[in-house]
């Protein structure tokens, strides 16, 4: 067994290394590449400027070698990469790459040329100018080209730049003072290192660690099973940082009660942020130690946020994004600004260090010391992060807690540069997944706070959840919020790949969104990249992102890079559809390819007030092709469609409906609420609406009561409570809750 475990954390381990000629870290590319901007000026005294805290105007302060127009496009598109891969990764990988060695390939006898020395930089993309400053983290020496040479980094000098040192590295042949900037992502060589079983032998006996890597082998694992947990009978009295429900403080229960493996099912708008921040609260007040990981930049952001709004965010620390600033982490640890934030972390006392720190697993491998061990690993949106990802934190950790949502996003993209076969499907094999083969306890979050209106999360929760979503009515007009389809009749260009009409549609719903409720946030969503950058286009030459105030926080992405988002408001543009030709296109893209009915479920589960579909394509129309995806995204299409059912609720009589009837109120009754609305019975009855719930307490434990109130709030109703047990006592009139329940009714018509 172990020889099979053994090798698989080799693969892991080397699908991290790339040593291929397309690694701009050992291969810079030619000068005509936009992939890169080659600067003019000595690498040392630019390096020099940032250092004194000067703000560098390229083109002005820095000259390129090409043309100032040209350069403002190779900048913009390397400032946009950059924000992908922070929001997929949580780090920056934007760097300076300070002189340029030269050195010869064994393999092809060709002269390659790579950066020696890596400086975090910030760009500054403004209308008229492109500015450059230091960022807060230390310069790197260049460790791919380093290992690919063979140089020790313990050969190397605190300053690379040295001009005595460099001519005397024989295996340099030759070496250029120059600048180049762009991509140079070093996370690869720390996962490396990370998963090298010889430096980190705790790794071989990580009971759940081995158990993850044979996930998908039936016979390894039936060797590996631990032995058995038994949730408890008993409740904790949790602790509640955030707020909380009965089905995520059973989480908080079974965590505190021992569960070694749990898997948290965390589908569209639960609450298993707030959930994870009641995690971490309660795993300090326990005297734990605590690793949240998730690798997305927004998924750790909202977390951070809320813990921030707690009594609990002191023992915490950010390794990620704005984290990542030595002076606020010396500030933090007590320890003084090194220039190396691992070396901080290694040298604060043992009561100085934080106990619990908020992360990305590239973060981890970079920053955390080896030797550093955590009670408590939880690790979010899992379905998109590899075991590989995960995996040396696992190996530092205790117990084990997994939170995601089968029914979304897989792993976006492999990290394996080795071309090595991967039979045992494990190089691509998501935490969550590899959780679930192996046996984990599981849980799920069942009350739906995110959607204002039912229609939002009804096709999804027929579809993925098997209805186990608890939801509430909306109060809202249904022909303005929840699924909505507008018919466009564009034409994909096969070549472009975007649809113009489609576009441009959406661009005047956003015109006429953000002049007709500015307060409502935006994210608009296509199907690939080219469309994306179409409407970003269009959006940038209408002025239209200028006329979006920063609260808005508008998004334009495609469907691979929107989970974890929501906004008040989402516009999808279906991108595909009829050709010149005039035939549709079979191709939806990443719809139609394998997890296609994953992405559906996200693209049609970010919004809280509405989602606007734009297509071509109708419910009907749809290609018949078999994939699951298209056959999802036609439910939701005839859902949008058909339109929305009048709210549900049932018929309630007694004591109190008869009172109530008196005062022209009538109810129908909702789980434990009752919709009241206001009759006008002299203008012929027709012309009513909601008003509010009167929610009878009484009838569940007190936080399911404030749990479902919440979620009727959060909806947009108006609440006041009643007893259950007064709803028909014969004398309710002269009870005083009487007065008080009409007063509430009236000032909710008033309101109303």
């Amino acid at each position: 067994m172990s020889d099979i475990f053994q090798a698989r954390i080799e693969a892991m381990r080397l699908s991290f290394y790339d040593n291929s000629p397309r690694n701009r870290l050992i291969n810079l590319p030619n000068r005509d590449s936009r992939r890169v901007l080659v600067l003019q000026g000595s690498a040392r005294a630019i390096r020099e400027a940032l250092d004194d805290g000067q703000v560098l105007e390229i083109g002005k302060d820095i000259e390129t070698q090409i043309s100032q127009p040209l350069a403002r496009e190779i900048l913009c598109e390397i400032s946009e990469e950059d924000a992908l891969l922070q929001d997929r990764q949580g780090l920056s990988a934007i760097r300076l790459g300070l002189g340029v060695a030269a050195w010869s390939n064994p393999k092809s006898g060709k002269v390659l040329y790579a950066p020696l020395l890596l400086k975090s930089v910030r760009l500054e993309v403004e209308p008229d100018r492109i500015l450059m400053r230091g960022a807060p983290i230390p310069d790197e020496v260049n460790q791919y080209l380093l290992r690919t040479i063979r140089i020790g980094t313990e050969h190397v000098p605190s300053d690379p730049l040295n001009e005595q040192w460099l001519h005397a590295v024989r295996e340099f042949a030759g070496f250029e003072d120059r600048a180049v900037l762009g991509h140079f992502p070093q996370t690869g060589q720390a996962m490396v290192d990370r998963l090298d079983t010889e430096q980190n032998p705790h790794l071989m006996t990580h009971a759940t660690l081995r158990r993850l890597v044979v996930a998908n082998d039936a016979e390894q694992l039936s060797v590996t099973q631990p032995q058995a947990w038994l949730p408890p009978t008993d409740k904790s009295r949790n602790i509640h940082a955030a707020h909380s429900d009965s089905f995520q403080d059973e989480i908080i229960t079974l965590i505190r009660h021992g569960c070694p493996e749990l898997v948290v099912q965390g589908p569209p708008g639960t609450g298993k942020s707030q959930t994870i921040v009641n995690m971490i609260a309660n795993g300090l007040t326990d005297g734990k130690s605590i690793v949240f990981m998730a690798e997305k930049m927004s998924a750790i952001e909202v977390v951070w946020n809320r813990l921030k709004k707690t009594d609990y965010c002191e023992p915490a620390l950010m390794l990620q994004g704005t984290g990542l600033d030595k002076a606020s982490i010396a500030n933090r640890l007590g320890t003084p600004p090194d220039s190396d934030i691992r070396g901080m972390l290694m040298s604060c006392s043992e009561q100085a260090r934080p106990r619990a720190i908020l992360t990305s697993p590239q973060a981890f491998a970079l920053y955390i010391p080896p030797d550093w061990r955590f009670d408590i690993l939880i690790v979010d949106e899992a379905s998109q992060i590899l075991l590989s990802s995960a995996a040396a934190a696992i190996g530092a950790s205790k117990q084990i807690i997994v939170c995601g949502d089968s029914q979304q996003m897989p792993p976006n993209h492999m990290t394996s540069f080795t071309g090595a076969r991967d039979t045992d499907d494990i190089l691509s094999m998501s935490l969550l997944s590899a959780a679930e083969r192996a046996g984990f306890h599981s849980t799920m979050l069942r009350r739906h706070y995110r959607s204002r209106h039912p229609s939002l999360i009804d096709t999804s929760n027929r579809l993925h959840y098997d209805t186990e979503l608890r939801t509430v009515p909306s109060p809202l007009p249904a022909e303005k919020f929840g699924l909505l389809y507008h018919h466009v009749d564009g034409v994909y260009d096969r070549k472009s790949r975007t649809n113009l009409l489609e576009a441009e549609t959406i661009v005047e719903a956003v015109r006429t969104q953000v002049r007709d409720n500015p307060r409502y946030t935006i994210g608009i969503i296509t199907m690939n990249e080219p469309q994306r950058i179409l409407i970003r286009t269009l959006l940038e030459n209408d002025n239209g992102i200028a006329a979006i105030p920063a609260a808005a926080n508008l998004f334009i992405r495609s469907i691979q890079d929107i989970q974890g988002e929501e906004r008040d408001v989402i516009f999808v543009s279906l991108t595909y559809g009829r050709t010149r030709d005039g035939e549709y296109h079979r191709n939806l893209g990443p719809i139609s390819a394998p997890h296609g009915e994953n992405r559906v479920n996200v693209l049609m589960t970010r919004a809280r007030y509405r989602t606007s579909v734009f297509s071509g394509y109708g419910a009907t129309s749809l290609p018949m092709t078999g994939s699951r995806g298209v056959e999802a995204l036609r439910f939701h299409l005839h859902a949008a469609q058909a339109g929305h059912q009048a709210l549900a609720g049932k018929e309630f009589e007694g004591t109190l409906a008869r009172d109530l009837f008196y005062q022209d109120f009538s109810v129908k009754r909702f789980g434990r609420a009752l919709m009241v609305r206001k009759d006008p019975r002299y203008s012929g009855g027709s012309d009513w609406k909601y008003i509010g719930m009167i929610y009878l307490t009484g009838l569940a434990d007190v936080l399911d009561e404030a749990s479902e109130k919440e979620q009727l709030r959060y909806a947009g109703w108006m609440v006041t409570d009643l007893p259950h047990a007064l709803v028909n006592v014969s004398d309710f009139s002269e009870r005083p809750e009487r007065k008080t329940l009409i007063l509430a009714l009236k000032n909710m018509w008033m309101r109303s």
